[in-house]
């Protein structure tokens, strides 16, 4: 039997007719080798399921108590045949036949880990999505190994890496397996723990992925408090860094609104911003909360037990 050189993972709950665009895309591929796509559900009940199985994958199920962000990713590259683990979030949809190959382009230098996509936004996404993709998003190849954090406080941007489209050794991450009891972040946590051991993140901006929400305030809130308190454990980001960043961030999304005439967005820029800033601080002092409370801001209620 030949040897598998990818694995494509996707996690799924209720992920709605565009998901079919997501599978189609990857049967798309266009790869010097072969590779597998696996579909994880944890109880959906739109159809996803019937979706995935009519096409020429591996249909796992689990039980909705059972999904964890780090836990399912984990049981997904014991279950993998291929070399490299790809994983893909249902609502990211592969800009185009070429984006699995770019992806895997990097792992030419036997010492990168793992490699991420650029993400673009989708056509429905507001301008305030959009800004925040093309400043986290851009068009040039990064590279980060340990002359980052590890020499002092590790900082988000030291490791930042994304399994919206992320692609792993498969041996690396059985050693270096995704932290199950984070909420989220699991992707920044084992970015942080590759390049501590040596190894380093590639940042693939030729291989691309349509992906992006319309997060309201509060749900842009919500993700932001589960972001703060995951990320509390993964990073030691000062509280000037936090503020220094999100002041900086409005300040040049601000310019981004007026230069691309979005006028009627500017003054929703600082409510949102705000909102954002607001749950991630609170997330990073969660412990400190009564666990009603966090259940009622986190967007995970069954996290905070």
């Amino acid at each position: 039997m030949a040897e598998v050189l990818a694995s494509i993972i996707i996690p799924t709950k209720n992920g709605g007719p565009e998901f079919e665009l997501t599978l189609e895309r990857c049967f798309q591929q266009r790869l010097d080798g072969t590779y597998e796509v696996m579909v994880i559900d944890s109880g959906s009940r739109d159809g996803t399921v019937e979706r995935a199985a009519r096409r020429p994958l591996d249909l796992v199920q689990i039980r909705p108590e059972d999904f964890g962000h780090g836990r399912t990713r984990n049981y997904g590259a014991t279950l993998a045949r291929g070399r490299f683990l790809v994983y893909l979030s249902q609502d990211a949809i592969p800009a185009n036949a070429s984006w699995l190959a770019e992806l895997l382009r990097p792992f030419q230098d036997p010492q990168v880990a793992g490699a991420y996509s650029r993400q673009v936004p989708k056509d429905n996404a507001h301008p305030l999505e959009r800004f925040f993709l093309a400043s986290t998003y851009h068009e040039r190849p990064e590279v980060r190994d340990h002359q980052g954090g590890v020499r002092g406080r590790w900082r988000v941007r030291d490791g930042f890496f994304s399994n919206v489209s992320s692609a792993i050794r498969r041996d690396v991450l059985l050693r270096l397996p995704f932290d199950e009891g984070l909420i989220m972040s699991e992707d920044q946590q084992w970015a942080r723990d590759a390049i501590a051991a040596g190894y380093r993140i590639v940042y693939q901006p030729s291989s691309v992925v349509c992906h992006s929400h319309g997060y309201t305030l509060l749900a842009a809130f919500r993700r932001s408090f589960d972001s703060g308190a995951s990320l509390r454990d993964i990073t030691q980001d000062s509280l000037a860094d936090v503020v220094g960043g999100g002041l900086g961030h409005l300040g040049r999304e601000m310019v981004y609104l007026a230069q691309h005439g979005y006028w009627g967005w500017l003054p929703l820029a600082l409510p949102y911003e705000g909102a954002r800033f607001l749950g991630f601080f609170l997330g990073r002092h969660a412990r400190f909360l009564p666990r009603p409370l966090t259940r009622r801001l986190s967007q995970y209620a069954w996290y905070w037990k």
